[in-house]
């Protein structure tokens, strides 16, 4: 696997990484920043036994979080993943495609060198 040739719709690390985290702020259609007080939002990658990650909202009213990595999160290989949001009156929005090509959302995760 080669990070230098991601496409728009993957996202590269290396196994065992746990910087940099993932992060994003979620916004509505004419791009204003949503708050997200009270939401939840969860990382799923759809490893053989699947892993659900949670995010940290570290600024609610700009619609920012960050998903910080643990070692054992990232697993060599290719992966599909989605992000899941969940608002206050528990609807869901899941985001599983890249808004620019409408491709499937994939992990690319190299092998570490040594």
């Amino acid at each position: 696997m080669d990070a230098c040739n991601l496409q728009p719709n993957q996202l590269g690390y290396v196994a065992g990484d746990t910087l940099p985290g993932l992060s994003g702020a979620i916004k509505d259609d004419d791009g204003v920043a949503v708050d997200i007080t009270g939401y939840q939002i969860t990382l799923h990658i759809a490893y053989p036994v699947p892993v659900v990650i949670p995010a940290t909202i570290t600024d609610a009213v700009n619609g920012v979080y960050v998903i910080d990595w643990r070692d054992s999160d990232l697993t060599y290989g290719r992966w599909r993943f989605e992000l899941q949001i969940v608002d206050t009156g528990g609807n869901t929005v899941t985001v599983n495609r890249h808004s620019d090509n409408n491709a499937l959302l994939e992990l690319v995760v190299d092998r570490q060198v040594a």
